[in-house]
């Protein structure tokens, strides 16, 4: 399953999560997949709740989420050029059941999401989407080969990765609805 949806985000909902990771000074993080990539977090691995000021930007993220999942952890992400990310599937716990990535700016090139739902194989059967601001896509990336093509200029993206939630979670816990 590969969901796109057009402007869950606003262009100033974007532009706020931008300035978030541009002001962040020490508690901006950093991993290095195979380049590096600056992030923060706001939602936290450990707790699943949401640990920075932007509610009502991940709530409406998760309006359009497939039913029945609720936020695990996520980031705003920055990749400077050329920090692509290379083919690979999501090293998440077992109750992952849905990544997401939400573009929060389009003016660099490359940053394509290349999704290959059969694996390793052919690449014939590729979905390419295309970065637009507040464009979000949803799709299985435990179970998805997928990447990011190389980036030319600086690309910020919010990925959510959700997890199947009981029937019976209690509404007084969801905090994204």
């Amino acid at each position: 399953m590969i969901r796109v949806i057009d402007d869950v985000l606003t262009a100033d909902q974007c532009s706020s999560l931008i300035a978030l990771i541009e002001r962040a000074g020490d508690v901006l993080r950093h991993q290095h997949l195979p380049a590096k990539v600056d992030y923060i977090t706001v939602v936290s691995p450990e707790t699943h709740r949401l640990v920075v000021a932007h509610g009502d930007d991940i709530s409406a993220i998760m309006r359009t989420a497939p039913d029945g999942v609720r936020p695990q952890w996520g980031n705003v992400e920055r990749r400077r050029d050329p920090a692509g990310m290379p083919f690979h599937f999501d090293n998440a716990d077992p109750y992952t059941a849905v990544a997401s990535v939400t573009y929060l700016n389009d003016d660099y090139e490359g940053g394509e999401t290349i999704i290959r739902p059969a694996g390793e194989g052919s690449s014939r059967f590729d979905t390419v989407i295309r970065p637009r601001i507040g464009r979000t896509v949803f799709f299985n990336g435990v179970r998805s080969f997928h990447a990011v093509s190389p980036i030319v200029g600086t690309r910020y993206t919010l990925p959510l990765w959700c997890a199947r939630m009981p029937a019976d979670y209690p509404q007084k816990l969801r905090w994204w609805l």
